[in-house]
């Protein structure tokens, strides 16, 4: 089991400034919380979600040390949402236990090594409001620092999110805390691939997919780390081994809809 904790950035040793700052591929940005906000989607008085409906879940797994920097991009809204990080244990046993603790009705699953852009926030309000039924989440960015041939994964993930309807854990799925429920949560018996099934869990149970057309940055330092062909080759590998038998059962299932009407 891993333990979670609710924390703000101070908390978490992040060095507090009058100014928040966001950084979107090493260029800082200031403005207030509400120049952020409204960067996105402008607030106002008339009923609607807001950040204080909104639970943040963030996995750390060994190793990893961008939280911070993530803290950072949150600070605007430390003060309304809960923020949720969880450490220990695997992946998917992180997000759930982190789902367990949430207490808001909305989740909003981030990665420690996300960054968020000047929208971000906002266009996850805007997305969250227009259709709060649906798994919603950001087109894909990489933070400068890997191979220069990012910019192809960068496309290819934009394919598989957007046309063939894949998106990944590292696009900040956010969603309903009761649609995360029926949906079971993210399996924990897998060795690889929780999000991903998770998605597909959501298709056949006919949840809407919905892009906030806003991007969210992450790192390439594994790319870096193990050499771009090698990894860009093993996560295509994977995916596809593991989509081929959901694509199945999605295929199936509109087969028998469509032999009954």
């Amino acid at each position: 089991m891993g333990t979670s904790k609710n924390v703000t950035p101070a908390e978490a040793g992040v060095q507090t400034s009058s100014r928040p700052r966001i950084v979107v591929r090493g260029r800082l940005q200031s403005g207030t919380r509400n120049e952020i906000l409204d960067s996105g989607f402008r607030r106002n008085d008339e009923p609607g979600i807001t950040f204080k409906d909104i639970s943040i879940i963030i996995p750390v797994g060994p190793g990893e040390n961008a939280l911070e920097a993530l803290l950072d991009d949150l600070r605007p809204i430390e003060k309304e949402a809960e923020l949720i990080v969880v450490r220990g244990a695997s992946r998917p046993k992180q997000l759930n236990d982190g789902v367990r603790r949430a207490t808001r009705d909305f989740l909003w699953f981030l990665h420690a090594d996300s960054r968020l852009a000047p929208k971000t926030l906002g266009a996850l309000l805007k997305s969250l409001g227009n259709d709060p039924h649906a798994l919603h989440y950001f087109n894909l960015r990489f933070l400068p620092g890997g191979p220069p041939l990012m910019f192809i994964n960068e496309i290819g993930c934009w394919i598989r999110s957007r046309i063939l309807g894949v998106p990944f854990g590292d696009q900040g799925f956010a969603v309903s805390k009761e649609i995360f429920e029926t949906l079971g949560g993210f399996p924990e018996n897998v060795p690889y691939g929780e999000d991903h099934l998770f998605v597909w869990c959501a298709r056949q149970k006919n949840i809407r997919l919905r892009c906030t057309g806003v991007s969210l940055y992450t790192s390439a330092r594994r790319y870096a780390e193990t050499g771009w062909a090698r990894l860009t080759w093993d996560y295509a590998r994977r995916w596809t081994r593991q989509a081929w038998p959901e694509w199945k059962k999605l295929y199936e299932k509109t087969s028998n809809v469509r032999q009954v009407s």
